[in-house]
């Protein structure tokens, strides 16, 4: 027999052995506790219970040891009639049968776990904010040791005691005597960019020949900043100094700057070389805001680590190594700012001994090495036709035609006739047209922009026919379908002259009157040609660049020549013969054309210094929409007039 006992927490039916009748025990559903009732047994039969679906043989645990019960009250007698129902009660009615328990195919599925307080994308970003304050707090440490080893005031040391000896006690130097060699490395950030953003340049003592710039000899290289274009790095060194900070002990050379400079310089150990940071000066101020930032920032990090820690009751083994990991971090770096600030202290020491020896191969002594100030007052001259008699060309590392289309001259513009003219045995076609009218007039060889005539060049140098110049505007070599190939500032200078020739015995042209004037490229080949001849009245060159070291077309580079060759390259750079000047020469740049203003304020201050006239003068506009108002400048100046 079994008695019916029912939860009264939760309601459960339970059913007891009659030998339990009157003790106490726990539901085994919600563990409430509970009491046998000394009541009439239920037979074993099937009831209701198993109809609705509550028949389990779930019965109390009867170990639960228990206080003694008192006994039930006495059960009212069964023999008081139950009175008729009166106005106002009603027998309470029987509770409708339970619904049998609904069970879905392949039963309950479990419930989803509750979600984690503290999600993994939290986590993330604390550690981000850790590894903002790591490279705050390591830049502020290199600021330190960079504090530590340099004075506010700059020693003042030769290029040539700096090299032997490094900078002893104080990083912070002033170096003078020195020279910058050919070729530097740079870095832009964006491939659109006309300025670079940092250069690295070897520099030498000054009193040693180019040819002593090789690899096994360079112990000091200048970094820059400061150095956006050409004309900037040539000026770099000027006066024969640079100031800075000795930054090697803090940073090196890596990556594609150092693979080309080793390139570019064989042998040299940049392991064993000195960085110089061209105006960088210690700043206490740097340092110590930089470093407690970056602490701030992992202390920050680390307390919402442990708070996060702390709250989350569901951790897992990711919480467990995100708290150790930023633990650890910070507390290194704690470590490592203390070890620096105890031990950082200047050493001066040249790491390898430098081995000042003069390479083999010695230039001519007639031959100049590439000056960047003016020279000396009195100081020998070699001129570009010199230079180049002496160490030939053009030295061709590309053959072939000019990188820029069309491969064939344009139809000829109206009012204009195609010619061809003579140039070191070549036959090459131009443009070339005058004034109506049996007047003689003065001419003007016009030189394009890029790297080959087009019809969109015309409208230029129909602007000095309009003003009464003859004009000829010629293709040159390796263009548009010309003879010869694609020289990069060398043959076409050639090209340049052998035009103005040929304009000077045009019919009704006054060969002594013959003017050269061109933009971009075409003003390069201008300086370039009133430097190799004198057969020039007088020249203008719009935007032109007088420090070319490598040639560049639709962002790739097609430089024809060997640019690391010291010659090949200088043989192209106007600047480097600036005082063979042999005309009247006019520098025209945009006012906005900030990459090439610098280096032709240098040509004119290099040419000023050797006795040439030459003057800078400044328009509206950037590098191509400069060019009208240059032209009209060119006008008033070879009709005689001042340009102001």
């Amino acid at each position: 027999m079994s008695i019916e006992v029912v939860c009264g927490s939760c309601g459960k039916r339970h059913k007891a052995d009659e030998k339990y009748a009157g003790k106490r025990g726990k539901c085994k559903q919600c563990g409430a506790p509970m009491e046998v009732p000394a009541l009439a047994a239920v037979p074993d039969a099937a009831d209701d219970f198993g109809v609705l679906g509550f028949r389990e043989e779930a019965t109390v645990d009867a170990a639960v040891a228990a206080p003694p019960v008192p006994p039930p009250p006495p059960p009212l007698p069964t023999a008081i009639p139950i009175a008729a129902p009166v106005q106002g009660y009603r027998p309470q009615p029987p509770a409708p049968p339970t619904p049998p328990l609904y069970v879905p195919p392949g039963g309950f599925r479990p419930a989803p776990p509750a979600p984690r307080r503290n999600s993994l994308t939290a986590w993330r970003i604390v550690l981000v904010l850790i590894a903002v304050g790591v490279g705050l707090a390591l830049e502020g440490i290199r600021e330190i040791h960079l504090n530590a080893i340099a004075l506010s005031t700059p020693q003042v040391i030769s290029c040539n005691d700096l090299c032997k000896n490094g900078y002893g006690h104080n990083a912070n130097v002033h170096v003078t005597d020195l020279k910058i060699t050919p070729y530097f490395v740079w870095l832009k950030n964006s491939e659109t960019s006309t300025n670079y953003d940092v250069i690295w340049v070897p520099v030498i003592p000054k009193d040693k020949p180019q040819s002593f710039g090789q690899g096994s000899n360079i112990r000091l290289i200048v970094k820059s900043k400061d150095a956006k274009t050409d004309a900037d790095v040539t000026n770099l060194a000027a006066g024969g100094w640079v100031e800075g900070l000795i930054v090697s002990d803090i940073e090196s050379i890596t990556g594609k700057d150092r693979t080309l400079l080793e390139d570019r310089y064989t042998g040299i150990d940049l392991n064993n070389v000195m960085i110089l940071e061209q105006n960088r000066q210690p700043s206490a101020v740097k340092a110590m805001g930089f470093t407690a930032g970056g602490m701030g920032l992992m202390v920050i990090g680390l307390a919402a680590l442990a708070w996060g820690f702390s709250k989350n009751q569901n951790r897992s083994a990711a919480d467990m190594i995100f708290l150790a990991i930023g633990s650890l971090v910070t507390l290194g770096m704690v470590g490592y700012l203390i070890v620096t600030l105890l031990t950082a202290k200047p050493n001066g020491k040249v790491p390898a001994p430098v081995r000042y020896t003069p390479s083999p191969v010695q230039p001519s002594p007639q031959v100049l090495p590439p000056r960047t100030s003016p020279p000396p007052h009195g100081a020998p001259q070699v001129s570009l036709a010199d230079f180049r008699r002496q160490v030939g060309g053009p030295h061709l590392l590309k053959h072939g035609p000019s990188p820029q289309p069309p491969q064939e001259l344009p139809a000829t513009p109206d009012g204009a006739q195609t010619i061809t003219y003579s140039s070191d045995g070549l036959s090459l076609k131009a443009w070339t047209a005058r004034p109506p009218g049996n007047n003689t007039v003065p001419g003007v060889v016009f030189l394009h922009g890029g790297f080959s005539l087009g019809s969109d060049d015309w409208p230029s140098a129909q602007k000095f026919l309009d003003a009464g110049f003859a004009v000829m505007e010629p293709a040159l070599r390796g263009e548009d379908g010309n003879p010869g190939e694609f020289e990069g500032f060398y043959g076409e200078v050639d090209d340049a002259i052998a035009a103005a020739d040929t304009l000077a015995k045009t019919p009704g042209v006054d060969g002594k009157r013959i003017y050269i004037c061109g933009h971009s490229a075409g003003g390069t080949l201008t300086m370039l040609a009133v430097e190799l001849s004198d057969r020039f009245a007088a020249a203008v060159s719009m935007a032109g660049n007088p420090l070319t070291h490598s040639i560049r077309y639709n962002n790739q580079d097609v430089t024809p020549f060997a640019a690391h060759n010291a010659d090949d390259a200088r043989a192209r750079q106007p600047m480097q013969f600036a005082a063979s000047v042999k005309c009247p020469l006019t520098l025209v740049v945009g006012d906005k054309d900030m990459a090439l203003a610098a280096g032709n304020q240098a040509m004119e201050a290099i040419s000023k210094q050797a006795g040439k006239k030459v003057q800078l003068l400044k328009v509206p506009g950037d590098h191509f929409t400069s060019l009208d108002p240059a032209i009209d400048k060119a006008i008033e100046i070879f009709k005689g007039g001042t340009p102001q």
